[in-house]
């Protein structure tokens, strides 16, 4: 990429153009200076994708990383899904999963469900095309936003398995906490969330609940009753 420096700073644009694909056509270690320089000559993602870009995976993971770092989501999208096929699963999972965590949290929920979507439809992973996905925590959880979450919080043990989630309170945990989480990408409408619970030694009242919760606005739009039941149960709450 030196000469695409060096015709820079001449403003020699179709130069510069020429050899900085030349560059990205053969990646080196540091080509993150290289996207630095195009966006100097050019804060625009698409004009840099149609200018330099290739189907080489060692091209294709720093640039969608770059581009994540620009807050340039649908051409990181556009990128990871090239990547899901030129790339393979076991070097380029996690940059794809930070990806849709990345697009979800910055709310682009299309994006990210259908990147999610292609990696189930190239076994790039084992996940659900329903929701929630891993319903009943029978699988170890993805680092994916996508899947659950079991926040860590002193006093509380929560273990998954073919039994579901259990969790243990020993008395000294935190009066708000979480036990499990997962983003689900959701049209607008009526929805119906049904799930099985039993307790020990939980009093109605405790406040242990499943939520739904907005999470642009941080409202809870809908929630269950208080779960407290020494005996199996099954149950549903509808919310939209």
């Amino acid at each position: 990429w030196t000469l695409a420096n060096y015709y820079l700073r001449r403003e020699d644009w179709p130069a510069f153009w020429k050899w900085a694909r030349s560059a990205a056509s053969m990646p080196s270690p540091n080509i993150e200076s290289l996207f630095a320089l195009c966006w100097r000559v050019s804060p625009d993602a698409n004009q840099i994708t149609a200018q330099i870009a290739n189907n080489k995976p060692s091209f294709l993971r720093p640039y969608i990383g770059f581009l994540m770092s620009k807050q340039q989501d649908t051409a990181a999208a556009t990128m990871a899904k090239k990547l899901v096929r030129c790339g393979n699963a076991g070097s380029d999972r996690s940059t794809l999963l930070s990806v849709i965590n990345g697009l979800a949290n910055d709310g682009d929920a299309g994006s990210a469900v259908s990147l999610w979507h292609l990696l189930i439809q190239h076994h790039w992973i084992v996940a659900d095309t329903t929701l929630p996905n891993n319903a009943e925590f029978a699988r170890e959880a993805l680092p994916v936003v996508f899947d659950w979450r079991i926040p860590q919080s002193s006093g509380l043990y929560s273990v998954t398995g073919t039994t579901g989630l259990e969790t243990v309170f020993s008395g000294s945990e935190p009066e708000q906490c979480t036990l499990a989480d997962q983003m689900l990408a959701l049209s607008p409408g009526a929805y119906t969330l049904q799930y099985n619970y039993q307790t020990t030694g939980i009093p109605p009242g405790s406040g242990l609940r499943w939520e739904i919760v907005n999470p642009a606005s941080k409202t809870v739009i809908g929630q269950s009753p208080s779960l407290s039941s020494e005996a199996g149960m099954q149950t549903s709450f509808t919310f939209s």
